[in-house]
């Protein structure tokens, strides 16, 4: 599940989900790889040397090609990205430059290694090695999800995706007990609420804009008791491929993708950021994708993507929409007690997983997989969002409960 919060996920040793350029190739979304990315992207590029005058012959700068380490320090991608670059003088920046330059070059084959080693192309070299470096940090930064990692890394960012709660898991229904007499689960969405479509570089979400005062509940019942629970946004996780793609598993069987409807506690807390931090403030409901025929509902924001392909591309929505049309017919689910799908991991969940999927159009589903991960002001192609699930963790000692029979 995404919710806008800082960062995001952890998972299962099974699968890798990635984020793959739009040439099938994995690409990596490393801040720390920059390096080793570059001896592909370098001899791609094509970047115009600058005027004569414009090259400087700095200390680290002798014999026709940079030091390989600078004196202060051994300078890498992840320095050169995380130190301040327009704050130093325009000769310590130059230098830094050379030496990257250099660096990276040594790492690329001997094919391409004469543009660093020629006599006269220095300069050339520079301003082509360094144009690529700030590209493809820049797409790094903008891609908050390590998706393209095992997701089991995330913990030493985010220690509570350590936790014995977290989401998703696999719903074994052979360990689900029933829900007994519980208070029926019950939502009313508001129809012509104006709402926002908004790419946030991992997948599409839509944000519900304003509070109607509290006149029409949003979400209550079932597991969740008398509180009462706001729509705050919702979003869609999927896979490469029609098989692949939902968060949450039935005895081992993935769907093509799933909807999370994200609510939070409007009876106990003030605001969402407050909610999310409380083990009772959010209430996802998920709904499994499964291909078939083209969903109409759905249609009205699937037929936006076109018009935010980038991240932080954004549009309103001209036509009503009603999230109560996006739910099954049927309100059978399993439900437990879980977290977020993403960095923190926060484990401030109550899990309703509806049982019945809803049917999507593999139409609708590839014009999602066009979707970038970057902002179309980054000067590189930015990569598609393929792979936007975590894999499944250990449900543990968590009781998963059945409400709705079979």
């Amino acid at each position: 599940m995404a919710v806008a919060m800082a960062g995001r996920d952890c998972g299962r040793n099974a699968k890798l989900p990635v984020v793959r350029c739009g040439a099938s190739r994995a690409c990596g979304c490393l801040y720390t790889a920059a390096c080793g990315v570059l001896s592909t992207l370098i001899n791609t590029a094509s970047v115009p040397a600058p005027a004569p005058a414009q090259r400087y012959t700095s200390p680290s700068y002798k014999g026709g090609r940079p030091r390989a380490l600078a004196r202060s320090r051994d300078l890498t991608a992840t320095s050169f990205a995380t130190s301040d670059f327009h704050a130093v003088d325009t000769r310590a920046r130059q230098s830094h430059a050379y030496t990257l330059s250099y660096q990276w070059s040594e790492q690329r084959s001997e094919v391409s290694r004469w543009r660093s080693t020629n006599g006269d192309t220095p300069a050339r070299t520079y301003w082509h090695n360094v144009n690529q470096a700030l590209k493809l940090l820049h797409v790094n930064q903008i891609v908050p999800l390590d998706y393209d990692r095992r997701p089991a890394t995330w913990i030493e960012k985010f220690p509570e995706a350590r936790g014995a709660r977290q989401s998703p898991v696999d719903i074994d229904t052979s360990l689900a007990s029933s829900g007994g007499s519980a208070p029926p689960l019950l939502w009313r969405y508001s129809v012509n609420h104006t709402r926002s479509v908004v790419n946030p570089g991992y997948c599409w979400r839509v944000d519900e804009n304003g509070y109607d005062s509290g006149k029409h509940f949003k979400l209550r019942g079932g597991p969740l008791g008398s509180d009462v629970y706001k729509l705050q946004q919702w979003h869609c996780h999927w896979g490469a491929a029609d098989g692949e793609g939902s968060e949450h598993t039935v005895d081992g069987r993935a769907f093509s993708g799933e909807l999370h409807l994200v609510h939070w506690n409007t009876s106990k807390y003030h605001s969402f950021t407050e909610a999310a931090g409380q083990p009772d403030g959010l209430a996802v409901l998920g709904v499994l994708l499964m291909v078939g025929s083209k969903h109409e509902e759905l249609e009205k924001v699937v037929r936006l993507l076109p018009f935010i392909q980038h991240k932080g591309d954004k549009v309103t929505m001209s036509e009503p929409l009603d999230p109560a049309r996006l739910l099954p017919s049927r309100a059978a689910y399993w439900t437990y007690p879980g977290s977020l799908t993403t960095p923190p991991c926060t484990e401030s969940v109550t899990w309703i997983l509806f049982k019945d999927p809803i049917q999507v159009s593999g139409e609708q589903l590839a014009l999602m997989r066009k979707l970038r991960c970057g902002e179309a002001s980054c000067g590189v192609e930015a990569m598609e969002l393929l792979h936007n699930y975590r894999p499944t963790l250990p449900l543990g000692n968590r009781e998963l409960r059945d409400y709705g029979g079979n």
